[in-house]
C-alpha cells in the first residue's frame, strides 16, 4: 500500500491582521439554507477554507449572526464551523428572507517562515480518589490546545513581521492558518507570546515566534 505522506515544502502560513487599513469589503449574502450543515451563498466572496468570517444583518435568520470558520468553500457558497469546532446546524433556525453580509477576516502571508512546530499539550488529569477508592480515580480536565512556534528569517519591516510584533504588544487573539501541499488546512487562534531574533557575524538574521493557542484547532481536508 502506498504512503500518503507529503513534504512540508510548499506549505503556506497566514496570520490575521487587525490593521483597519486592511479591513475587507463585506459581501452580500444571497441565501442561507436551513440544513445541516448550513450553506451560505454569496457571489465572489473570496473566502478560503479555514478563514474566519462574520455574518451580520440577516433578515429571517437572526441566529446565524456571529463569527465562524469557513469550510467546504466553493466559488459561490460555503459552510460554517463554530469557534468551538462544531459544524453549524441551521435546520432549526428561522427561514432566511433577505439581506445580510459576509465579511472575511484579512490575512497576511508569513513568507519568511522556515520551520513550523505544533506542541500539543497533555490533557490534565484531575485526581478524585477518596478514602473509599479501591485504586486511583481520575477525571479528565479541559483540553489545552498547546503552543505553536515557528523559525523564520527575521525581516523587521515585512508586513507579517510588523503584525506579529503588534500582536505581542496588544495581546489580542489572532487567527492563523496553514495551507498544506496536499490541500488540507490547519486553522487555529492564539496570542503571540514572544518574537525574538538573533544573528552573528556570518549568519543571516533569524527569528522565531511563539503563539499560545486558545480554543479548538481545526483540520480541514
Amino acid at each position: 500500500m502506498s504512503s500518503f505522506a507529503f513534504a512540508g515544502l510548499g506549505s503556506r502560513l497566514y496570520l490575521q491582521t487587525l490593521n483597519p487599513a486592511s479591513a475587507p469589503v463585506p459581501k452580500t449574502i444571497s441565501g442561507i439554507s436551513r440544513t445541516n450543515p448550513v450553506v451560505v451563498s454569496a457571489a465572489a466572496h473570496g473566502v478560503l477554507d479555514g478563514m474566519l468570517v462574520t455574518l451580520s444583518g440577516v433578515t429571517g435568520m437572526p441566529e446565524i449572526s456571529g463569527t465562524y470558520y469557513a469550510s467546504n468553500v466553493s466559488a459561490g457558497s460555503l459552510s460554517l464551523v463554530s469557534l468551538d469546532g462544531q459544524p453549524v446546524n441551521a435546520s432549526n433556525f428561522g427561514t432566511y428572507i433577505s439581506g445580510g453580509t459576509l465579511t472575511a477576516m484579512s490575512y497576511l502571508p508569513v513568507t519568511e517562515a522556515r520551520k513550523l512546530n505544533f506542541a500539543d499539550a497533555q490533557t490534565p488529569e484531575i485526581d478524585v480518589t477518596t478514602l473509599a477508592s479501591s485504586s486511583k480515580e481520575y477525571l479528565i480536565g479541559l483540553q489545552d490546545a498547546g503552543e505553536f512556534s515557528m523559525e523564520m528569517n527575521y525581516v523587521p519591516f515585512d508586513p507579517a513581521m510588523l503584525e506579529m510584533r503588534q500582536a505581542k504588544s496588544d495581546a489580542r487573539v489572532r487567527a492563523m492558518r496553514i495551507d498544506f501541499p496536499d490541500g488540507s488546512t490547519f486553522a487555529f487562534r492564539g496570542f503571540v507570546k514572544a518574537v525574538p531574533f538573533q544573528t552573528d557575524y556570518q549568519s543571516a538574521v533569524t527569528g522565531s515566534a511563539t503563539i499560545k493557542m486558545t480554543g479548538v484547532t481545526l483540520w480541514m481536508p
